[in-house]
């Protein structure tokens, strides 16, 4: 008696697999881009959240009502709101420390509710 696989039981297990393949591929594709979307969006909020910050500390600076400053994300990583190596994982390079942040002038009214 012969010991291995014959040429159809090889050929199916290719099959199989190359079908496998065919179905996962997609997935995985969309699965990574979705990644790398919430990536970009978790890193554009932690540039709003320093901007933020700096707005706290210079409010000398800020805009009156209806005008709007520009600061560059240099300014926010030289005063150390936020990091200077900051990646974009869509593009897999920094992000250039020249990109422009408009900060703009904007009423918040927040209504607080007592309990009675």
């Amino acid at each position: 008696m012969k010991k291995g696989f014959t040429l159809i039981e090889l050929l199916t297990v290719i099959v199989i697999i190359a079908i496998l393949s065919v179905a996962t591929i997609p997935i995985i594709t969309n699965s990574i881009k979705s990644s790398k979307n919430k990536a970009y969006d978790t890193i554009i909020n932690k540039i709003v959240d320093s901007a933020i910050d700096w707005s706290a500390e210079n409010t000398d600076m800020l805009p009156k009502k209806g005008e709007n400053i520009t600061i560059t994300l240099g300014i926010l990583q030289s005063g150390g709101y936020i990091s200077t190596d900051l990646k974009n994982p869509k593009t897999d390079s920094l992000f250039p420390s020249d990109m422009i942040i408009n900060i703009s002038y904007t009423i918040i009214i927040s209504t607080i509710m007592g309990i009675i």
